[in-house]
């Protein structure tokens, strides 16, 4: 048994599906002329397995596995843009646009796994207690400039990526991603005991976005899931810098502000997103239209997470974060 081997099948995505070792070890042999020497899982969420490698040529790279890789494409919980072939096709069109992420380096012929280059040095998310305020504000600006480049590269419909095609969502409007908004302000009003005050501003700042909703017409592509463990860092010469986007799993196609909005749901700091709009818009400020889209997109975003997470200290953040921005002044 070769050192892949030994090492590789310390994890569950490996133990599930032994028959990926030797082709791993194949192409790892073929593409970097050594063997797996290091390996450590960097899975953060469900829906693929990250795994971090290391070989004896002192080649770094990561291999994702996503679940639906082995899954029913009739799976009502399947998304097209977890499949290999789909990501490796987004890496080739972020490199073709200069967007700071990983490089594709090798795709599985039969859609089971996919190979892309590893960004140094660390995610957000670890070294976030080492920055100083400089550095919070060039990591941001630097992700603002990153995510202007990102914005640029235009799609066809909206939503959720589809599966015949390489840029189409899979809606006809933008307001068919959230028809459901009505009932989930409903859901989790009841499920975390928000009174009828907060359900009806809740309820008021989605009557108030409806029409800028359908009548939204110029989709890009979206990340749809900035946050810390998605934002990679460098630190050059004393001072961090955002070194790169990860994760592009949940991409979407729609308004460029909705990728805004989600991050400060996610990170819950104004200062951050004040210093990412100034590297996207070069200075400027968003307009009062802009802002009251980025409200929505950031409520949009706390009702999803407060009604799947049980996790107590993140619906406590989220919760602060959600009623904060109930009260914002625009």
């Amino acid at each position: 048994m070769n050192q892949s081997s030994i090492s590789l099948l310390d994890f569950s995505v490996f133990q599930s599906h032994p028959e990926l070792i030797d082709r791993l070890s194949l192409v790892v042999q073929e593409i970097f002329h050594g063997s797996i020497v290091e390996a450590k899982d960097y899975s953060i969420g469900t829906d693929q397995s990250v795994i971090y490698i290391k070989t004896t040529s002192r080649v770094e790279a990561i291999v994702k596995i996503p679940k639906s890789s082995f899954r029913n494409y009739n799976d009502s919980s399947f998304f097209p843009m977890h499949l290999p072939n789909k990501q490796a096709w987004l890496l080739g069109i972020l490199k073709k646009h200069d967007v700071l992420g990983p490089s594709l380096i090798y795709l599985d012929p039969d859609n089971k796994f996919f190979i892309e280059s590893f960004i140094p040095e660390a995610n957000y998310s670890e070294k976030e207690n080492e920055f100083s305020d400089a550095d919070k504000k060039n990591i941001m600006h630097e992700l603002g400039k990153t995510m202007k480049k990102f914005h640029e590269i235009k799609s066809n419909k909206f939503g959720y990526m589809i599966l015949g095609a390489e840029n189409e969502g899979k809606f006809e409007s933008w307001f068919d991603l959230f028809r459901e908004v009505p009932e989930s302000i409903k859901n989790c009003c009841a499920l975390r005991g928000f009174g009828l005050d907060i359900q009806n501003k809740l309820e008021k700042i989605f009557e108030e976005q409806k029409e800028y909703l359908k009548t939204f017409k110029e989709p890009s592509l979206l990340h749809a899931d900035i946050s810390f463990n998605n934002m990679r860092v460098q630190k050059i010469k004393g001072q961090w810098h955002f070194s790169g986007l990860i994760d592009f799993a949940d991409l979407l196609s729609g308004d460029p502000l909705f990728d805004f909005g989600e991050f400060f749901g996610s990170c819950g700091d104004w200062n951050l997103i004040s210093h990412m709009e100034n590297g996207y818009l070069d200075g400027e400020k968003f307009t009062m239209i802009q802002m009251k889209a980025i409200r929505f997109y950031a409520v949009y975003f706390c009702l999803w997470w407060l009604e799947v997470t049980e996790d107590p200290k993140k619906i406590e953040r989220i919760t602060k974060t959600f009623i904060e921005l109930l009260y914002w002044k625009i």
